[in-house]
């Protein structure tokens, strides 16, 4: 059983994959590994000073898996808080990334998160990457 606080410091950060479908001399190959240099995570949890760790180094073990990946696409849509602490993390964290040639997107932003990563001139810090409304047209746009 997951206790609440174990959610908070260890939310749930789902990696969205395609399911691959071949079809080689008319017999149907599933689990063709292809590398992909887009990698989109949802993370299911405010983003607060006791979870921002977790996520940062989670999405960089991750991220040092993928020789071919270039771009690091973060859906949004279940966070409706950043804490000031975990802001500046995650400022470290995005030039971090970026210093290893990939960017750091965020898609599907809600307006009040949107409002104060805008007071903190989010956009100066991605400096490579984007904000997009949709995760699919950062995916789009990336590919």
């Amino acid at each position: 059983k997951t206790s609440f606080l174990t959610l908070v410091i260890c939310p749930i950060i789902a990696r969205l994959k395609k399911t691959i479908t071949t079809i080689i001399n008319n017999v149907i190959h599933k689990e063709v590994i292809i590398r992909f240099k887009i990698i989109c995570y949802i993370i299911d949890e405010n983003i607060t000073f006791a979870n921002i760790t977790y996520i940062t180094e989670f999405i960089s073990e991750q991220a040092e898996k993928q020789p071919q990946l270039e771009h690091i696409v973060i859906n949004c849509s279940s966070i409706s808080y950043i804490d000031t602490t975990a802001f500046e993390a995650l400022k470290n964290f995005v030039m971090a990334i970026e210093n290893r040639g990939l960017t750091i997107n965020l898609a599907q932003v809600k307006g009040p998160v949107m409002d104060k990563l805008s007071q903190m001139k989010i956009e100066d810090k991605l400096s490579k990457g984007k904000v997009f409304f949709h995760t699919i047209d950062a995916i789009k746009t990336l590919s």
